[in-house]
């Protein structure tokens, strides 16, 4: 039995592009690195783009970026993946696991202003994105995690590793919302 985990698209000039990078012999290029993530900013209407290797590379370019330190405290949802945590830990940050919503598997307002309160020194949050948590950023009529971080004065970090091309309206995730955020393309 063979199932299919995605079929990737070979619609445009990617074969081209692939191979003009695998006849130069290595496995990466500066400029057409360089080219694509210009492309990307402008595409998504953001302000930097930044090509790593892997997720979890991203993932801490990201945290860093934040200012995050040693003993520096970092909101991290119940429900996540180890990299969130993982990032920190290696810097020597603190992750302070809060919870979230039982019936959604995802951080709400309501949550979130509860854990700021309780956690009033914390300088940052990683979220883990998906379509529902990417909802929740803006809330119409209510405060939002926008809302409510710009508040307290935290930095948003969005892994959005599985997200793209998730739109909020008319705004692309990764360009809009959190202060930094991890796509994965």
């Amino acid at each position: 039995m063979n199932i299919q985990f995605s079929k990737v698209s070979n619609i445009g000039n990617e074969s081209k592009y692939a191979n003009a990078v695998l006849k130069k012999g290595r496995r990466s290029n500066a400029s057409e690195a360089s080219r694509f993530e210009q492309s990307f900013v402008q595409y998504v209407d953001g302000e930097y783009a930044d090509i790593t290797r892997s997720s979890n590379a991203a993932l801490h370019n990201a945290v860093e970026a934040a200012g995050i330190g040693p003993d520096d405290k970092v909101l991290v949802p119940t429900r996540t993946f180890i990299s969130s945590v993982d990032v920190l830990l290696e810097i020597g940050a603190d992750p302070v696991f809060f919870d979230v919503d039982c019936n959604t598997g995802i951080v709400s307002p309501f949550i979130l202003n509860k854990a700021l309160k309780d956690h009033p020194d914390v300088k940052a949050i990683i979220l883990v994105n998906n379509a529902e948590q990417a909802e929740q950023m803006k809330v119409v009529g209510g405060e939002g995690i926008l809302d409510l971080c710009q508040r307290f004065n935290i930095k948003i970090i969005e892994e959005a590793t599985h997200q793209f091309p998730t739109k909020i309206g008319d705004l692309f995730l990764g360009s809009s919302f959190g202060d930094i955020t991890n796509l994965e393309l």
